[in-house]
């Protein structure tokens, strides 16, 4: 049992006014039973001098912290969400006691039971984070013992005293569920813990499925090539008119005239201007071209 207690608001290292922490706490909005049994123990809370009173709504269970919030990035973050929320998925929701009130150096805390799963519960929360930062990230720290505080010594005083009024005046104790756990931005200024939550995970579901990656920048969709009704596929140039090519070429300003494969062209006969498919027997578009073609008019 011990002999004195402190004051619980002397500043940590690396702590300041205005600066805040990520941390894993267990929260109790809006539960009922724990709504009640806080109010069971105001009257002994009022009684005791020395105490910063914790409101209902700053009610907490610490966890397992990060690191300052102006030293984590905001991707090692989610990373650690991530890996926490998979080793989360097996590890189900569980009943806790709360209860009876005891005098701590340095709060007035109700224990909370069962120590063992609740350890354990920390322990999947540290190793998210060396799942991200490695194994040496997370300093050792003493083991948990889990508390909700009802008020925070804010001077030193002896501890007998103290014992004899909480004896005299317990609130009993209360059970409730752990469903969730939720990650926050933790201030402490003002002898007083306030915080912003940024996200909270469930016990024992999975994770979210994983988004699907982005689709692959728009290509345009190659043009169609034009309809040639009544012709299917390339013809080869007709015999006996060098350089003509039928009506599926791109030369469709070319008219089509009637062949006389009797009559060879002789010096001076007009030669219809042709297609680079006509003269180099191209068999399609160029590998790259994406199916598109080229016309081939004054090409040659």
């Amino acid at each position: 049992m011990i002999k004195e207690v402190r004051d619980h608001w002397y500043w940590r290292p690396n702590w300041r006014p205005g600066r805040s922490f990520y941390t894993w706490h267990i929260l109790f909005p809006n539960d009922p039973v724990v709504t009640d049994l806080h109010a069971a123990y105001q009257g002994l809370v009022d009684s005791l001098p020395g105490i910063s009173p914790v409101p209902l709504q700053w009610l907490h269970l610490t966890l397992q912290g990060i690191g300052f919030t102006d030293k984590v990035p905001e991707t090692d973050l989610g990373l650690i969400i991530e890996a926490a929320q998979r080793r989360l998925e097996h590890f189900r929701p569980f009943e806790i006691q709360l209860g009876p009130a005891v005098v701590d150096e340095e709060s007035l805390q109700l224990p909370v039971a069962p120590v063992d799963r609740l350890r354990r519960l920390r322990a999947q929360l540290r190793a998210a984070v060396t799942d991200v930062w490695g194994r040496d990230s997370v300093p050792e720290l003493p083991e948990l013992h889990p508390h909700v505080s009802l008020g925070y010594w804010n001077r030193p005083a002896p501890a007998e005293p103290l014992h004899q009024r909480v004896k005299a005046l317990t609130g009993g104790t209360a059970t409730t569920e752990v469903t969730h756990i939720t990650l926050i931005t933790l201030t402490r200024d003002n002898t007083h813990y306030k915080w912003t939550p940024y996200t909270a995970l469930p016990l024992g579901e999975p994770p979210p499925h994983t988004l699907p990656p982005p689709p692959p920048p728009h290509q345009p969709k190659p043009p169609a090539p034009k309809p040639n009704p009544g012709a299917r596929g390339r013809q080869p140039p007709t015999r006996g008119t060098p350089g003509r090519s039928d009506p599926s070429s791109d030369n469709t300003d070319v008219p089509h005239r009637p062949v006389r494969p009797a009559r060879p062209p002789t010096v001076g006969h007009e030669t219809p201007r042709s297609s680079s498919a006509a003269h180099t027997n191209h068999p399609g578009p160029p590998s790259g071209d994406n199916g598109t073609r080229t016309c081939g008019i004054g090409a040659d």
